[in-house]
């Protein structure tokens, strides 16, 4: 090679005049190095009298095939699961070394490998273990190597199918959160909490990773007790989902909110909260003291018993002058208490809000307060309001208004409010919208729900409403 010139250094010598037979196959390039491989071979004769030939031969290498692999592809998996790997592999110069490595976006692991003795053929059987099967894994990579260093990797595209693990009612909640988010292999934590069961939270969780909770299917849903100001704490936090599913958080702490980030930046793909029941907080469900930026929030078939005190903060309270909230979805669900619904300062140029079928109930708001308000002019996008019912609400003061939403295109149809919502007025200030329907004064609270004062709000047969599908399904017969 251009390297060197005796890669191979072989004499022979002999005291009669004979030919020499040089065969090159029997000596294996694999032991020299890849990087200097020879191209010519020199052979140098000296005869009884010192006279010397020399000749040099071209070597023609005959190309050898990579390994071929065959492997049975198991399209889909199921989290945390073994997943069994099934093939075949052949190579000319014989099987090395058989390796799987589980694949996901910017994410490749090395998930196990076998030593092979060298044979032309190899079937393939090798168990990947459960722990390596995640849902973000989106194929499986099988690498072969023969003898000479030749690889050939097969991919297999698979789909993991989700898995939620089962926590105890003993179980501390907490914990068992926190120890799969120190653990790198995760990258969503996802619970299912039993029926019934009680925990605590005396401090507010970090969502350092992508967190779900949600119970089995039971008569009664899971109570998580919170002593802490935050439940969770979305400070510095980039994640793709946060989700809560049939699960019941209670907290009588003053000055209590559900989420937010107070003083970092954060940002949430989609935050979801269904068939869940949050009673007692004061402030925020989520408050943002610095830049968030959060793609969908979606709320459907909850009870929101808040016991608001505080007139500062409303039900989202986005209050920092940047980031974005792509979508706010509510559906089906039932608001006591909550001071607005709704106060949006950030910054993103193109949204959607939607509020259907849902039931508020004795809400509070201060003079000038609006019950969803968008302050930012820049905002364009949808705003749809429909069968929702406002009743029960004689906390109000004077000047209240009902939608600021400037620029974006209102859909609004079909929302009825009693006599407590009169004070709302249609000045069109900051091009506010009083959408409501005003019912019969003999329509009040007293009238409408079946007992309000005990938060049943089952629509009565005698009421305007009644069969029009109005306000969250739960309370109408």
């Amino acid at each position: 090679s251009a390297v060197s010139s005796d890669l191979v250094d072989m004499v022979v010598e002999f005291t009669d005049a004979r030919n020499f037979e040089f065969d090159s196959a029997a000596y294996e390039l694999n032991q020299y190095d890849f990087n200097r491989i020879p191209q010519l071979i020199r052979v140098v004769a000296v005869d009884a009298y010192g006279k010397i030939s020399i000749s040099t031969l071209k070597i023609n290498y005959k190309a050898l095939p990579a390994p071929v692999v065959s492997v049975n592809q198991p399209s889909t998996v199921t989290e945390f699961e073994d997943c069994v790997i099934n093939g075949n592999a052949t190579s000319e110069t014989g099987i090395t070394k058989v390796e799987c490595y589980t694949l996901g976006e910017n994410y490749e692991c090395l998930a196990i490998s076998q030593n092979v003795d060298g044979g032309n053929e190899y079937d393939i059987a090798m168990t990947i273990p459960g722990d390596e099967i995640r849902d973000y894994i989106t194929a499986i990579k099988v690498v072969v190597t023969d003898a000479r260093n030749k690889k050939t990797e097969n991919i297999i595209p698979v789909t993991v199918t989700p898995v939620f693990e089962n926590i105890s009612s003993t179980d501390n909640l907490v914990d068992e959160i926190a120890k799969r988010f120190s653990d790198e292999k995760y990258r969503t934590v996802k619970l299912l909490l039993p029926s019934g069961a009680t925990y605590s939270i005396g401090t507010a969780v970090k969502l350092t990773k992508n967190l779900m909770l949600k119970s089995e299917n039971g008569a009664s849903l899971p109570v998580i007790n919170v002593t802490s100001a935050y439940t969770f704490d979305t400070d510095n936090a980039h994640l793709d989902i946060i989700s809560f599913e049939n699960i019941s958080f209670k907290t009588s702490k003053t000055g209590s909110f559900f989420m937010g980030n107070q003083a970092a930046t954060a940002s949430i793909g989609e935050l979801s909260v269904k068939g869940c029941v949050l009673e007692g907080y004061t402030n925020s469900f989520y408050r943002s003291g610095d830049r968030v930026d959060m793609t969908s929030l979606y709320m459907e078939n909850n009870i929101f018993y808040w016991a608001n005190t505080n007139s500062n903060y409303s039900f989202l309270h986005f209050a920092k002058d940047s980031g974005s909230l792509g979508s706010f979805k509510v559906v089906n669900s039932t608001f006591t208490g909550v001071l607005f619904l709704h106060y949006n300062n950030l910054k993103n140029t193109e949204g959607y809000i939607e509020v259907s079928n849902c039931t508020f109930a004795n809400s509070k708001a201060s003079a000038n307060a609006y019950f969803i308000n968008i302050a930012n002019t820049s905002l364009k996008g949808d705003v749809v309001l429909k069968k929702n019912l406002f009743g029960g609400s004689n906390n109000l003061t004077g000047n209240c208004r009902m939608l600021r939403a400037n620029s974006m295109a209102k859909d609004v149809s079909e929302n009825y409010c009693t006599v407590g919502w009169k004070t709302f007025v249609d000045d069109q200030t900051n091009n506010s919208v009083n959408f409501c329907t005003l019912l019969p004064a003999d329509e009040d609270n007293d009238q409408l729900f079946k007992d309000y004062k005990n938060n049943d709000f089952t629509i009565t047969p005698a009421t305007t409403v009644y069969g029009y599908g109005i306000g969250d399904p739960r309370w109408i017969n």
